[in-house]
């Protein structure tokens, strides 16, 4: 097994998302993460078995949901917790995002024909708008040093600004890119609050753009190869209307 998935839901999963998985698809490669308990949780009976609660994993913290930290909760949990690690290649994607089978095969070919590390992505967007908002270009900057004292590079931001960077929380990455990924955001978060005056409203907005800064710099580094990845669709029509920024 050289991947697993984790599907990040806080209301419900949809069927329909997974129509030309078989059973042997979902259970080889895809779990289901329930995140915030304070929403009920609508699951299907055939995926029923493939669900983790963020609330049972041995390491868990609630204090991240709380504060807005939203998909990113998820990689923390993952992250802290070992078990959820144990393949090669791991990643995440979205209860509205339909997944067909095309991209687990796909994703199984280049793997195991892989000989540097592979960074599937599900949308890359210009970087240059995205890093010049809430804390502008000076602000990004500071994460970029903050990289470079970590990893002993010396990049700067204007490496990066003018090329595409991966958003909405949606790759799948070889585990230890994720290992140092996580790292880094561990170390940023305390800097990335006294930016923001310790108002958690852009978090979410901000933890996305962190993760992405990195994934950049880092393909700099270790020549990641990054891959667009067929065979997902994010469904605009499948998200939850009730409380669309409950993650």
């Amino acid at each position: 097994m050289s991947f697993t998935i984790y599907v990040i839901f806080h209301k419900f999963l949809v069927p329909e998302c997974y129509e030309t998985l078989s059973g042997e698809d979902i259970a080889k490669h895809l779990l289901f993460m329930a995140v915030n308990t304070t929403i009920p949780k609508e699951v299907p009976e055939a995926l029923a078995a493939h669900v983790i609660r963020e609330r049972e994993l041995p390491w868990y913290n609630p204090f991240l949901q709380y504060n807005k930290f939203c998909e990113s909760s998820a990689f923390f949990h993952v992250w802290k917790n070992p078990h959820l690690m144990a393949t090669p290649y791991i990643g995440f994607l979205h209860y509205d995002m339909i997944l067909k089978k095309e991209a687990l095969e796909f994703l199984e070919k280049e793997i195991a024909a892989a000989t540097e590390p592979l960074l599937f992505t599900q949308a890359t967007l210009d970087a240059r708008p995205h890093l010049t908002q809430i804390i502008g270009i000076k602000g990004w900057e500071e994460f970029v040093y903050l990289y470079n004292s970590i990893f002993k590079t010396h990049h700067t931001l204007q490496e990066i600004l003018d090329t595409e960077i991966p958003l909405y929380h949606s790759f799948i990455l070889h585990v230890k890119t994720f290992d140092r990924m996580m790292f880094f955001a561990e170390q940023a978060i305390p800097y990335m609050f006294e930016m923001l005056h310790c108002n958690t409203k852009h978090l979410p907005f901000m933890l996305e753009r962190l993760h992405a800064i990195f994934l950049a710099l880092d393909r700099l580094d270790t020549h990641t190869r990054w891959i667009p990845l067929p065979g997902v669709i994010h469904a605009d029509r499948l998200k939850d209307a009730w409380k669309k920024d409950a993650l």
